[in-house]
Protein backbone atom coordinates (compact mmCIF):
# COMPACT_ATOMS: atom_id res chain seq x y z
CA UNK A 1 0.00 0.00 0.00
CA UNK A 2 1.09 3.36 -1.31
CA UNK A 3 1.00 6.73 0.97
CA UNK A 4 -1.44 7.85 -2.03
CA UNK A 5 -3.28 4.75 -1.69
CA UNK A 6 -3.72 5.09 2.20
CA UNK A 7 -4.57 8.51 2.24
CA UNK A 8 -7.35 8.14 -0.59
CA UNK A 9 -9.05 5.66 1.38
CA UNK A 10 -9.09 7.47 4.46
CA UNK A 11 -10.83 10.76 2.58
CA UNK A 12 -12.90 7.53 1.34
CA UNK A 13 -14.21 7.03 5.34
CA UNK A 14 -14.33 10.77 5.89
CA UNK A 15 -16.50 11.44 3.31
CA UNK A 16 -18.77 8.14 3.96
CA UNK A 17 -19.09 9.33 7.83
CA UNK A 18 -19.79 13.00 7.30
CA UNK A 19 -22.09 11.77 4.50
CA UNK A 20 -23.94 9.41 7.39
CA UNK A 21 -23.88 11.55 9.66
CA UNK A 22 -25.71 14.58 8.23
CA UNK A 23 -28.18 12.31 6.90
CA UNK A 24 -28.87 11.47 10.90
CA UNK A 25 -28.52 14.58 12.04
CA UNK A 26 -30.57 15.98 9.73
CA UNK A 27 -33.51 13.27 10.47
CA UNK A 28 -32.90 13.43 14.57
CA UNK A 29 -33.53 17.13 14.04
CA UNK A 30 -36.27 17.46 12.31
CA UNK A 31 -38.25 15.09 14.69
CA UNK A 32 -36.96 17.30 17.47
CA UNK A 33 -37.77 20.58 15.77
CA UNK A 34 -41.79 18.98 14.87
CA UNK A 35 -41.59 18.06 18.85
CA UNK A 36 -40.54 21.59 19.76
CA UNK A 37 -43.26 22.97 17.77
CA UNK A 38 -46.15 20.66 19.25
CA UNK A 39 -45.29 21.68 22.84
CA UNK A 40 -45.02 25.40 21.48
CA UNK A 41 -48.44 24.96 19.86
CA UNK A 42 -49.99 23.51 23.18
CA UNK A 43 -48.49 25.68 25.45
CA UNK A 44 -50.27 28.18 23.30
CA UNK A 45 -53.55 27.06 23.48
CA UNK A 46 -53.54 26.15 26.66
CA UNK A 47 -54.79 29.28 28.75
CA UNK A 48 -53.88 28.16 32.75
CA UNK A 49 -50.38 28.58 31.79
CA UNK A 50 -48.33 31.00 33.09
CA UNK A 51 -44.59 30.62 31.94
Amino acid sequence: MTWQGLWIGMLWVVLVGFAAMSVVVSFLGARDIKKMLARLAEQASDPDADD
